[in-house]
């Protein structure tokens, strides 16, 4: 078992070029602090929604989750290993707002984000620029976490004292509909 679960790990590496690496707790923190500010300031109407994406093992998902349990959190991991790890951790801890799909977050339509997370490869975040322009409404909160989304304007630049992430980059979508 352990060796088709590295199998698979290594397979999704490759296909999708990222590899799982989890946020650490300065960059965490920060996050769920950024996510309940914006979360109170929104009308409450409207369920507020996070997505990670590319989610790996699900400790920032699950760890937000629990800090905001009004909101619901979906992780979108398409690697079979640390998805499987982030559902059965979802299961053990019962987490209600929580939820993780395995599937391609480039054909998942993210429309009806609150709020964005990424802590992805700096190759693929053109991409991931195009997709949310395209995506999102406008006004959503997008935090990406060490890389820049490229041809978005910054509304906050965040430093971190960590030895992975140095940054936060803030944004929000101010794009109109493509």
């Amino acid at each position: 078992v352990a060796g088709l679960l590295c199998a698979a790990w290594a397979y999704y590496f490759f296909r999708t070029g990222v590899p799982t690496f989890p946020s650490m707790p300065v960059a965490r923190d920060k996050i769920i602090a950024l996510l309940r500010a914006d979360m109170k300031a929104q009308p409450a109407d409207r369920p507020y929604v996070i997505y990670d994406l590319g989610s790996g093992s699900g400790q920032l998902s699950w760890h937000v989750a629990r800090a905001i349990p009004e909101a619901k959190v979906i992780g979108i991991e398409l690697s079979f290993t640390p998805w499987l790890r982030s559902v059965i951790w979802q299961k053990l801890s019962g987490q209600q707002n929580l939820r993780y799909l395995r599937v391609s977050f480039w054909e998942h339509d993210v429309s009806d984000a609150s709020a964005v997370l990424t802590y992805l490869m700096e190759a693929i975040m053109p991409r991931v620029s195009a997709k949310l322009r395209r995506e999102l409404r406008p006004e959503t909160l997008v935090i990406s976490n060490k890389f820049i989304l490229p041809g978005w304007q910054l509304q906050e630049e965040l430093p971190l004292q960590s030895a992975f992430t140095k940054r936060l980059w803030v944004y929000r979508h101010r794009f109109a509909a493509a």
